[in-house]
């Protein structure tokens, strides 16, 4: 009698048995149902004089509903230029006055948040992986956007109370059943409602002064004549901010009738706005310097004069000027 041997089931079959006809309509049949909800990215109140970048964040909302069977869900987040454009960053505006701005998709603000639509500044959007959940339920996620305003900008124009620099980038979103796609710009997903990221920034006045130069009238062996000296002031004030600076002494109410002391005596001068000396420098209005800012540092020269007056004992005779910047 001849045996055969028993024919070893193929390994097909067996892989067969471990694969539900549920989990293989998966793909083919689900559905994802995505919305986007925008965030607003506040820098708050800050000063460009200092040139440092000024970082702050944004979240975005992702929910979206699986139908289908299915457990999973793909979005790609745009990011558009913004409704006022710059050509070579982000930016926000006041008026005409820009300040140039950038998002970012990482914390360490080196991936520029793109648009696969509209890659103005960025190469692309950025692909989320929603975490995946029971079939027929909703997956939601936060995505922080990261800004930055940028370096090196402290001629942004401002103005007294400060100047408020605002943008809204507005952009949709493109989503996937299951299935990742293979990059954020690949088709055949399907689109889900605008959304918008409003970013803003106020630009507040700054002005500082450096320590004043000495009014020095020198060594003084005769008041027969007037004797002039001058001295500068240096201030630096935001670019376009509108400043006054008024020059008070406690030594007089008029800046053409000051006086300086040694103990009991007095000494009389006075402090001009011009090279002619017509116009005084005091701290009330029609007295004081106008101006506007530049952000950088500017000088103004303060003319001083010791009228014709009896020369006084000798000694070394002083008063103390005070500047007074408003803006």
């Amino acid at each position: 009698m001849r045996l055969t041997p028993p024919i070893p089931l193929p390994c097909v079959a067996l892989m067969a048995m471990l694969i539900t006809p549920g989990d293989a309509a998966l793909a083919a049949n689900s559905t994802a149902t995505c919305t986007i909800t925008g965030g607003t990215m506040a820098f708050g109140s800050i000063n460009v004089l200092t040139g440092a970048a000024v970082p702050s964040t944004a979240t975005l909302g992702v929910s979206c509903k699986l139908g289908g069977g299915g457990r999973f869900a793909y979005v790609c987040l745009n990011l558009g230029p913004g409704t006022v454009t710059s050509p070579t960053n982000r930016a926000l505006a006041n008026g005409s006055n820009k300040m140039l701005v950038e998002f970012y998709s990482d914390a360490n603000r080196t991936v520029v948040f793109g648009s696969s639509s509209a890659p103005t500044y960025g190469s692309g959007g950025l692909l989320v992986t929603m975490p995946s959940v029971a079939a027929d339920t909703t997956t939601t996620a936060n995505i922080t956007v990261y800004g930055n305003i940028l370096p090196a900008q402290q001629s942004t124009p401002t103005l007294t109370g400060g100047a408020i620099y605002s943008n809204v980038f507005t952009q949709t979103a493109t989503s996937w059943s299951d299935k990742a796609p293979a990059t954020c710009g690949s088709g055949g997903g399907a689109a889900t409602n605008s959304y918008s990221l409003t970013a803003n920034a106020t630009v507040t006045p700054q002005c500082s002064v450096s320590s004043p130069n000495t009014l020095d009238f020198g060594l003084i062996a005769s008041l027969a004549s007037p004797i002039d000296a001058q001295t500068t002031i240096s201030l630096s004030c935001s670019n376009q901010l509108p400043y006054t600076v008024g020059l008070s002494s406690a030594s007089g109410q008029s800046p053409t009738a000051l006086q300086m002391s040694n103990g009991g005596k007095k000494l009389n001068y006075a402090v001009y706005q011009n090279s002619s000396r017509t116009t005084g420098w005091g701290n009330v209005a029609g007295s004081w310097v106008s101006g506007a800012g530049t952000a950088t540092s500017q000088s103004l020269t303060v003319y001083g004069r010791l009228p014709i007056q009896t020369l006084p004992p000798a000694g070394t005779y002083t008063d103390t000027i005070s500047v007074t910047v408003t803006y």
